[in-house]
């Protein structure tokens, strides 16, 4: 005599396809909000960059023994050899063996005046060290940071919100 088992049914319960179904929803929620919000994240990373970048442009210009342009541009940022603006004529970075410009991403926007830096790494405007701040504010959204450059000292600092 046979003994039948009884057949197996393959596929998922209710319950199991309704936890699968909450899980999506909760990681959809969770990347719509970062992706919504990204230049939020990312201004400090990119003023953390524009810092560093301009210490970088500093210790170039005492390396060269030249003086350097810091050229602000509402999407972008680059170096260039005085009286140069356009940052189709920057400088080759030594370090990367590129261009010296920095495009800002995720709708991060950069207000400021172009400085000069000479050939110690002073920030100045025409030859005159520069006898106050220097704002460099990059924002998105309701998000605003700020790098500040020292008059004389070129000591750059970023500032939070």
């Amino acid at each position: 005599m046979k003994i039948e088992m009884p057949a197996r049914h393959a596929g998922f319960t209710l319950v199991e396809l309704i936890i699968v179904i909450v899980l999506l929803a909760i990681i959809a929620v969770v990347v719509s909000i970062r992706w919504q919000s990204a230049g939020e994240h990312t201004v400090p990373s990119q003023a953390d960059l524009l810092a560093g970048n301009i210490r970088h442009i500093q210790a170039l210009a005492n390396a060269q023994g030249r003086s350097l342009r810091l050229n602000i541009y509402a999407d972008r940022y680059c170096a260039t050899v005085p009286p140069d603006t356009d940052c189709a004529k920057a400088i080759v970075d030594p370090a990367t063996s590129r261009r010296f410009a920095v495009f800002l991403a995720d709708a991060v926007t950069l207000t400021g005046t172009s400085t000069d830096l000479d050939s110690l790494g002073r920030p100045n405007d025409a030859g005159v060290l520069l006898s106050s701040f220097r704002l460099f504010k990059l924002k998105a959204d309701s998000t605003t940071w700020t790098a500040t450059l020292s008059p004389v000292s070129g000591f750059v600092e970023v500032t939070t919100p």
